[in-house]
């Protein structure tokens, strides 16, 4: 086989994989959607994806309580502050991350993790730079798709997630 032959070879291999790369990406969009939530002040935007309750169990089934969670589907929930932030007693500098949790039935842990470009289930613990409590609230009505926002406070700005008949709080400050 000539050398012509091979780089063509791998050069459609690479072209091959790319594609399905895309094409499965796509289709793991199609059925947990992109979306961006940001504060009002304009100080913390959350990108990720949102899965579907479809009629399952979600917490304490479909994601296990007190294993880590990426808070969405797909690549990791990114969370960019535009400002130094404070939660509770600790200071998050101004950047982008990537935002994990453990779901427990009474209490949460958000990690506020410093790789912001990863896979949703690479989390490497060694590089979270934050575990932080949150306050988990049981909710009236079933949210169907996750659902991540923030609504404003007179303390500052409050993370809300909320997925079933789960609502989980974290108060951010600046």
């Amino acid at each position: 086989m000539t050398s012509k032959k091979i780089v063509y070879i791998v050069v459609g291999i690479l072209v091959a994989a790319v594609v399905a790369f895309f094409a499965l990406k796509n289709y793991t969009k199609s059925h947990s959607p992109f979306a961006e939530a940001k504060s009002k002040n304009g100080k913390v935007k959350i990108e990720y994806c949102q899965p579907s309750k479809k009629g399952r169990e979600v917490f304490g089934k479909l994601i296990p309580y007190g294993k880590v969670w990426r808070t969405g589907a797909n690549e990791a929930t990114k969370i960019t502050f535009e400002a130094d932030a404070k939660i509770g007693d600790k200071t998050i500098p101004k950047g982008v991350y990537s935002l994990y949790s453990i779901p427990e039935k009474d209490s949460w842990t958000i990690l506020i993790n410093e790789n912001a470009d990863q896979w949703g289930t690479q989390h490497d613990p060694e590089k979270d730079l934050f575990k932080l409590p949150a306050k988990v609230k049981e909710l009236e009505t079933v949210v169907e798709m996750l659902t991540i926002g923030f609504e404003e406070t007179e303390n500052g700005t409050e993370l809300q997630i909320k997925w079933d008949n789960t609502q989980v709080s974290l108060q951010i400050g600046f």
